[in-house]
C-alpha cells in the first residue's frame, strides 16, 4: 500500500495534538486519556514504514477511543479541535476504512 496514509495520518495526528495542547488547560481522565491516545498512535506511526492492516487496525483503535472521548466525555473540546478532528474523520472514512481489514465479530476495539 501507498505510504502517503502513513504521512497523511501522522500529519492530522500531530495537527490534532498542537491544537490540543494548545487549548487543554483542565487535568482529568479524559485529558490525559486522549492525550495517551495521540502518544500511543504518534509512537506506533512514527515506527513504521509501510501501510499494513496491523498500522490500518492501530488507526482504527485511535480513531474509536477517541472519537468516544470527543463526542461523550469532559474533554475541553473548542472549536479549533472539532475541525482538526473533522479532518481526521475525513480522512480515515475516505482512506483507512476502504482498505482496514476486520476478520471476524467487530466490537469496540
Amino acid at each position: 500500500m501507498d505510504t502517503h496514509i502513513l504521512e497523511e495520518a501522522y500529519s492530522l495526528i500531530n495537527e490534532l495534538e498542537k491544537i490540543f495542547q494548545r487549548t487543554s488547560h483542565q487535568s482529568n481522565y479524559d485529558t490525559i486519556r486522549f492525550q495517551e491516545n495521540i502518544q500511543e498512535i504518534v509512537t506506533v506511526l512514527k515506527n513504521r514504514t509501510v501501510v499494513d492492516n496491523q498500522l490500518l487496525i492501530a488507526l482504527e483503535k485511535f480513531y474509536q477511543r477517541t472519537s468516544l472521548l470527543m463526542g461523550i466525555s469532559s474533554l475541553d473540546v473548542t472549536e479549533d479541535l472539532k475541525q482538526a478532528w473533522r479532518r481526521y474523520d475525513q480522512f480515515h472514512y475516505d482512506q483507512v476504512k476502504p482498505v482496514l481489514k476486520v476478520y471476524g465479530p467487530i466490537g469496540m476495539l
